[in-house]
């Protein structure tokens, strides 16, 4: 149940995000920075029902479905799919990280540093 209820709240204000939107993703990111301790304990768990869980296989999907519709396909290849599944490996732990520890970077430049760390495949698909 509690894990119903923390994949609920997170997928809530990720709806209301375009995830290939530099200001639309750092807005998201300060609402984390306002939600901090919601989202250190939802962090901390390390559980099989984790946030970070959720959040991957979210941000995985949003951001295939985002390409198939962009590429006018069905079927993303499998180097395209690595990509994006690498890319949304290393922003959840970025984010994850900024959140914890990180007191002095704003949501904007932590954002516009994941854009341009974005695989070139990925950055031709997306912006």
């Amino acid at each position: 149940m509690r894990y119903d209820l923390v994949a609920w709240i997170f997928f809530q204000s990720a709806n209301k995000t375009d995830i290939v939107s530099i200001e639309s993703a750092a807005e998201s990111m300060k609402q984390m920075k306002q939600d901090f301790l919601f989202y250190k304990r939802a962090y901390e768990d390390s559980s099989q029902n984790a946030l970070w869980s959720y959040m991957l296989e979210y941000f995985v999907q949003h951001y295939e479905k985002i390409a198939k519709e962009k590429l006018r396909t069905e079927v993303l290849d499998t180097q395209l799919k690595f990509s994006i599944r690498h890319y949304c490996y290393g922003s959840v732990g970025v984010t994850r990280e900024w959140l914890l520890y990180d007191n002095t970077t704003s949501a904007e430049v932590v954002v516009e540093m994941m854009f341009n760390s974005m695989p070139k495949e990925l950055y031709e698909v997306f912006l």
